[in-house]
Formats: structure tokens, sequence, C-alpha cells
């Protein structure tokens, strides 16, 4: 009898999985069925038939989970990311059950400060958007915020920027309040990979700086690993943060802290539970035709809009601002004044604050733990020079 040939173990094991893929998505096997009430539906028509087919044998076959669970695909932000709970304290343990499996991925005690803006500039904020998909909501408002996580599930600790939009997703009785972030800074790149490839958010990388000033006149670096940030918040008067990116300072953010008296507790974010609607694309430009949706090699679709679901839970004390100030600045690759009424390359100034918070808290991924794949985003978008250097550039 011929001997076994290692070299052949590889075909052999393609084969294999195959046959179990074949075998196990021609039975009637389970959909997601979350239940989660989300304004996409999942796509009917994947762009990579073979992918659902793969997911559906896995789900059905505990061998073809195995091996799918040892791939990329079980870990798309790379090595170390496999899914592990992080732990919640118990007093802020979930009451049953399924609100445990909830929070079950996170970013945790994250120090967030947000403010709260008035877009100046409706057109120039619109053309941001995916046309025909979403639409600026009527409080023509923005969430500017500068962040500290101190521990993530993907990516360890990493400061973040953005501004994101309120906006509507459908219309009439249908229609769908969510989120769109169109800009957003981070300083880790794997941060910057998975938020891009995976969740849709057009990060790039900057450079950051967080301090708190207590009572007594100490400037504390947030991002300090041996800092207490609860301990020095609630004993800090002031707070200075900045973002900079080749050279500029892109966004400002200041203010004296309320006393303990106006301290509560409320979501950083819009609500408690919030709804981002991105663009997801690995193409900063693809084909220009939206009827081209797939090749053989399903590459070059357009871009999609994703769903991501990122629910906020707060355990400590939320503090308004007072003498809050946003100062933004935009270059031509960071041309972020516009929704604001800034003019040019090089300009900016003061936004129209509406309310400044700051406080620590926690995010967690929802019931969907994974991104929704949406309607695809009609021609133009990307293709946009403004767009285009905003995103990717």
């Amino acid at each position: 009898m011929r001997a076994f040939s290692i070299t052949r173990a590889p075909a052999l094991l393609a084969l294999a999985l195959a046959l179990l893929v074949h075998a196990a998505a021609a039975r009637d096997v389970a959909t997601n069925g979350d239940g989660t009430r989300l304004p996409l539906a999942r796509a009917s028509d994947p762009s990579c038939p073979w992918l659902g087919n793969v997911l559906d044998a896995a789900r059905a076959s505990p061998l073809v989970k195995g091996l799918v669970q040892r791939t990329r695909m079980a870990a798309p932000f790379g090595p170390g990311s496999w899914p592990a709970p992080l732990e919640v304290d118990d007093a802020d343990a979930a009451d049953d059950a399924d609100d445990a499996d909830r929070r079950r991925f996170g970013w945790k005690r994250a120090l967030v400060l947000a403010a709260k803006a008035r877009v100046a500039d409706a057109a120039a904020a619109s053309a941001w958007l995916p046309k025909n998909l979403l639409t600026l909501s009527d409080d023509l408002a923005a969430t500017v915020f500068i962040a500290w996580y101190p521990d993530s599930f993907c990516c360890g600790a990493y400061h973040e920027a953005a501004i994101v939009f309120d906006v509507t997703y459908g219309g009439g009785d249908d229609a769908v309040d969510a989120l769109h972030c169109p800009w957003m800074l981070v300083d880790k790149d794997r941060s910057m990979i998975a938020g891009r490839e995976i969740l849709g958010f057009p990060k790039k990388l900057g450079e950051f700086a967080f301090t708190l000033t207590t009572e007594d006149g100490a400037t504390i670096d947030v991002s300090d690993p041996s800092v207490d940030v609860a301990d020095v918040l609630s004993r800090a008067a002031r707070v200075d943060a900045s973002v900079t990116r080749e050279g500029a300072t892109l966004l400002n953010m200041t203010g004296a802290l309320t006393k303990k008296g106006f301290a509560r507790r409320e979501p950083l974010l819009k609500d408690e539970r919030n709804v981002f609607l991105n663009v997801q694309t690995n193409h900063p430009l693809p084909p220009a035709d939206a009827s081209k949706t797939r090749d053989p090699a399903c590459l070059g679709n357009r871009p999609r809009l994703v769903q991501f679901v990122f629910d906020e839970v707060v355990t400590d004390d939320t503090y308004d601002l007072k003498d809050a100030a946003v100062a933004l600045t935009q270059t031509k690759t960071d041309s972020i004044g516009a929704p604001f009424g800034f003019k040019g390359i090089e300009t900016g100034g003061d936004l129209d604050v509406l309310g400044m918070k700051i406080g620590i808290t926690n995010f967690y991924t929802g019931l969907e733990g994974t991104p929704t794949l949406g309607p695809t985003v009609p021609s133009g978008f990307i293709e946009n020079d403004d767009v285009y250097w905003l995103r990717y550039q």
C-alpha cells in the first residue's frame, strides 16, 4: 500500500470541507433569527453566495464549525481577537442571561468627552452622506467626541476622535433614527484596520492629548496606566483634549467641570442603544456602474451601507461642562470644517456648541455581533473628490 503523503493533506482537507459544506448546506439549517429590531434586513442575495453556504454549514456541523473557527474568518481583527467575554463588575451585571450576552464584547471603562454641535451648512454635511440612503435629521446636530479606551476586546488601549451625524434611514412611517460617522481618528493601527475594513468607520491615524486638571492644579494624563481615571475625574476642575494629524491640530475640546451636585448618569453618545449606519468599502474607487454588483472573484463590488449597534452602559457619574469650547481646523486631507460653515483649506474656528459632557462609560456590541450589510451605495458618493480625500487620505 502506498504511504500517505503529507503533501496531499491540504487537498484532502479541502475536499472533505467542500463535501461537508455541500451536505450541510443541503439540509434545512437555522437562520440567524436574532430578533433584533434593526433598520437593515439581512442581505438575501450576498455578493459571494458560497460564503453563506459555508456559514450555514458551520452552524449545522460541529466539524465544519471547528474548521471555520480556526481561520481568519472567525477572527477578522487578527490574532488575539478571538471572542472572549469582558468581565463586568458585579454591580453592573445584567439581570438576565439575554442581557448578559448582549454585553459580551466591549470597550470597558471608557473616558469620553462629547459635545453636541450645530451643523451650520446642511448642504455640505449632506454631501458626506450616501445619497438616497441617509438624510440629516431635522435637528441638524452632530456629536463631536474625543475618547480614551483603556481596554477593548479587539485592539487594546487607544484614543479616538470622531464627528458623528444624527441621520435618518428610510422615510415615512418606516423612517429610523441612526448615526453616521464620516470622520474618525485613532492612534492604533489595529483599531484603524478593524474599524475601516469591518465596520465602515473611516479611521485614520492621529496624535492625541487628553488631560484632566484637578482642583489643586495638578494636570493628569488620562492614558497613564498608573492613573485611577475615575478618582481623578471626581476631583477634576478642567478638561483639555486635542488631536493632531500631520502637524495640524484638527480638534481641540476644553471646558470646566460642574460640581458634583450636577452629576448624573446618562449616555455619552446619543442613546443607550446606538445604531450606526456607515459605508463599508475596501475599494476607494469602485466601479462606477452600480449594476455590476459582483464579479467571479467577489471583488470590485460597490460600497454598501453597513449597520452596527453599540449599546452604552453608564456606570459612573456624567458631568456637564461650562465654558465649553470646541475649536476645529481643516486641511486638504481632513476637510472637517465644511458642515460647520468653515470654507477653504486650513481654516476653521469655534463650533456652535449646544452642550458638552464628560464621563466614564462602557460600550458593547449589542445583540448584533457582526455588522449587517444593507443597500448598495449609489454612484457618485465615494467618487466625489471631497469625500474621497476626507475618508481615505
